[in-house]
């Protein structure tokens, strides 16, 4: 069955509210859906591998969508370079800024190393038009 094929998630936040979705997948794509396609307030979406590789100017420009401007007090901008995380419960194997270079710069293996099933469950279940709206592609099948 169609509920069998997926590895359902659940999420429960803070205020109690648990939400069900078909896979991660699908939780990915209810979560920005919300917000692009029902948010009636202003919002902004920031990807992390922007934030890594391109860090003053993401900064800069969520600075300048808030109203405000980067600091110029200070000489050169300063780098977080470790794990933002720390060591919060879950998080007890964060990556710093260096790794992420290192991690997020290597060119992919075919299907990101995915198995040709998950690969094409991920091409099945991601929503596209939301992907190109974030910037995101699926990886070469080969």
């Amino acid at each position: 069955t169609e509920q069998e094929r997926w590895n359902n998630v659940t999420v429960t936040f803070a205020e109690h509210r648990t939400d069900h979705h078909q896979s991660l997948a699908h939780l990915w794509n209810d979560w920005y859906s919300y917000y692009i396609d029902q948010a009636d307030y202003p919002f902004v979406v920031v990807r992390m591998e922007d934030l890594v590789f391109y860090p003053k100017e993401t900064t800069k420009l969520i600075c300048e969508c808030a109203g405000g401007e980067i600091r110029t007090d200070q000489e050169h901008f300063q780098f977080v370079v470790d794990s933002a995380k720390k060591d919060s419960p879950g998080h007890d194997k964060s990556t710093g800024i260096f790794a992420a270079w290192v991690k997020y710069s290597k060119p992919p293996p075919p299907r990101y190393g995915f198995s040709e099933w998950d690969y094409e469950a991920a091409k099945e279940a991601l929503n596209s038009q939301l992907m190109d709206s974030l910037g995101y592609r699926h990886p070469p099948p080969e």
